[in-house]
């Protein structure tokens, strides 16, 4: 049952796969000091391909001259993740660890696909990001006239 249909204009520019392990660390404490041998540490391996791209309804194509046009892009945005696949948690206890605040895997996973990791994802790949956004529009636009020259100006 479809509830809602929103029109988007997402332009997916990169796919990353992505893997790794999340680690959280809690112990007990008592008064602000540490209860000794409380430790516990749960780790949550994940993969998932993240995709990067823009909101193509902000991208302005201006004439330039004749035969010419500039593409202003705005900032690159996370769009989503395809293929998560999180593991069961596992768990390593010290003598007292079960004294130690659980992991929320819950939380643990928001905090793998947060935004500010998003926003990671993007300045490691923005020279790829804007490569791959040339190539895109470029390729749109040339295909109406193969002699058209093409600039961009990307958002800071």
């Amino acid at each position: 049952m479809v509830q809602a249909v929103t029109r988007v204009q997402e332009v997916a520019l990169l796919s990353l796969h992505m893997e790794g392990l999340n680690r959280y660390e809690s112990n007990r404490e008592i008064f602000g000091v540490a209860i000794p041998a409380s430790e516990k540490t749960t780790l949550v391996q994940y993969e998932f391909d993240a995709k990067l791209g823009v909101d193509g309804s902000q991208v302005k194509i201006e004439p330039t001259g004749p035969k010419s046009y500039r593409v202003t892009m705005p900032q690159f945005t996370g769009i989503g993740f395809d293929n998560p696949d999180f593991k069961d948690p596992l768990e390593s206890n010290n003598t007292l660890g079960w004294l130690a605040e659980p992991a929320v895997q819950t939380r643990m996973v928001n905090n793998i696909l947060s935004d500010e990791n998003k926003q990671k994802y993007i300045s490691q790949n923005e020279e790829a990001l804007k490569e791959q956004a040339k190539v895109f529009y470029s390729g749109i636009i040339k295909s109406v006239d193969s002699e058209i020259t093409v600039d961009f100006e990307f958002a800071e």
